[in-house]
């Protein structure tokens, strides 16, 4: 009996499978994506933002509002701003590189940079201001026609090459990821050859004033120098545009009207943690991004940067601790601690959440 209900089963399953077939391949012929897809750029730049205005963004209150509060949505939900592929667009945050293109060694190591060369004379023309305890300077190359504003940063006494060569290697890693990073140069300084422009200013714990030898000479102290008595500094290049502030990690920007996915909802800031912590970035926060107010076919529209990474692979920013810093400096320290103190005192509560 069951010998010759056998070929019945077998003739029963071979319609079922002769059904699925047909149905998986009439699945298949169907169109997949819609005629635009996959996108490969998000044109979060048409809308002008020239309204937009530049802002501040108090470390305190950002470091506070992170350490006790839990700012941004923080529902489980997927990153927004990916196209069908589940990957991440070009966007004014983001530009795919490697893994989108081929990379060679020297495009990796070049990161942003341009072929550039650098006269040995430079002219100061604003302190770098009390923040971050890396000593330096904002300068122009005298050699330069285009008079282009550089920042001057330092490695410490006690660790040469140890913050300068973490920030060229940081900033290359995360231009070759797809961020966008500034122009990162290692020069050579001559103190004999550095100029103090009459406008300079610097802005210390008592506001702004004018930028004086004793300025230079107490930022040339915290710094090392190589065996002929010259020093090796960065030169970090300004982008072109106007300065808008930093942008943060959660929310979106509200006087930006091409800024609609929340920031915590990005699928490249949400990677950033993964990148961060591979190389031991443990100064990644909003203090160290900047929006820039760019030209872009008649608009203007912003674009989203980060930098210093001087605080990556062990590097402690310039000091190798902040302890050698105090030791070195303790006025500076001191000086940290009052505003610190004063910042702390003007915050409005921040509520746990």
């Amino acid at each position: 009996m069951c010998f010759e209900r056998r070929p019945v089963l077998l003739s029963a399953a071979a319609a079922v499978a002769a059904i699925w077939m047909t149905a998986a391949a009439g699945h298949g012929a169907t169109q997949k994506f819609y005629p635009d897809d996959p996108i490969a750029r998000d044109r979060d730049d048409v809308i002008d933002a020239s309204s937009a205005e530049s802002r501040e963004l108090s470390e305190m209150y950002d470091f506070l509002d992170h350490t006790f509060g839990s700012p941004g949505d923080e529902q489980a939900v997927a990153a927004v701003n990916v196209n069908t592929l589940d990957e991440v667009p070009d966007s004014s945050w983001f530009t795919n590189r490697i893994g989108a293109r081929e990379m060679t060694t020297g495009d990796l190591v070049r990161g942003p940079d341009t072929e550039r060369t650098f006269g040995d004379s430079w002219t100061i023309t604003q302190g770098k201001g009390p923040g971050g305890f890396q000593p330096g300077f904002r300068a122009v190359n005298d050699d330069d026609p285009k008079k282009q504003l550089y920042q001057l940063e330092f490695d410490p006494p006690t660790h040469p090459e140890l913050a300068t060569g973490a920030e060229v290697i940081g900033t290359a890693i995360y231009h070759a990821l797809g961020y966008n990073v500034v122009d990162m140069y290692l020069v050579t300084l001559d103190p004999a050859k550095l100029q103090i422009s009459d406008d300079a200013t610097v802005k210390d714990t008592n506001g702004r004033r004018k930028f004086t030898k004793r300025d230079l000479e107490g930022i040339l102290a915290l710094a090392a120098r190589t065996s002929d008595g010259r020093y090796r500094s960065l030169a970090a290049r300004f982008v072109e545009g106007k300065p808008m502030g930093p942008f943060e990690y959660h929310g979106t920007r509200a006087d930006d009207p091409n800024d609609i996915h929340p920031h915590e909802h990005r699928r490249e800031l949400r990677g950033n943690r993964v990148f961060a912590a591979w190389l031991n970035h443990d100064d990644s926060r909003a203090i160290n991004s900047l929006d820039m107010l760019v030209p872009k076919d008649g608009r203007q529209v912003i674009r989203h940067y980060m930098y210093d990474f001087g605080a990556t692979l062990g590097s402690r920013g310039g000091s190798g601790s902040h302890g050698g810093r105090c030791a070195q400096l303790p006025e500076r320290c001191q000086g940290f601690g009052r505003r610190a103190g004063r910042q702390f005192l003007q915050l409005p509560m921040v509520p746990l959440r």
